[in-house]
């Protein structure tokens, strides 16, 4: 059984390995301390923005006032892309796998296909309507509304 993993630590860097194993092996922690990690399943064929990786970025805010809870979203927001074109035989060259500013802006090439590599959804929009004219996609009828979808769990 062969799964790709991703770390995700609270203040650190990634960590994409093949086995849990090997992340537990790779963060070099102290095991004396306890640490908090997400591990995710790394999407091994993702969607690809021109052979590029991406992700959409949107804001919301969560509240309780007097036990009520109420979810707000800011509708507009982005897609942030990789500068690289994705490969799976990779895993050293973090500009690849992740698409956060922070990885991006060190590479010579951030900022080289789009602005700030960012897209907004209505160009999003453009590159599905001429990539993938078949599957009928509309961002904002079909996509959007799905990441608008939360559940709040009381404990």
């Amino acid at each position: 059984f062969f799964f790709l993993m991703i770390r995700r630590p609270p203040r650190s860097t990634h960590c994409i390995s093949s086995a849990a194993s090997d992340v537990y092996k790779r963060q070099g922690d102290n095991p004396k301390r306890q640490h908090t990690y997400i591990l995710q399943k790394y999407i091994e064929r993702p969607l690809l923005i021109n052979r590029r990786k991406f992700d959409i970025r949107m804001f919301g805010l969560l509240t309780s006032v007097n036990g009520l809870i109420k979810g707000y979203f800011y509708e507009e927001g982005y897609i942030r892309t990789s500068c690289k074109e994705y490969a799976l035989n990779n895993f050293e060259n973090k500009v690849i796998h992740l698409t956060n500013d922070a990885v991006q802006q060190k590479d010579e090439e951030y900022g080289k296909y789009e602005s700030g590599n960012k897209l907004s959804f209505n160009d999003f929009q453009r590159y599905l309507d001429a990539n993938y004219t078949f599957l009928s996609v509309d961002f904002f009828r079909d996509l959007l509304p799905q990441i608008k979808v939360f559940e709040v769990v009381r404990g």
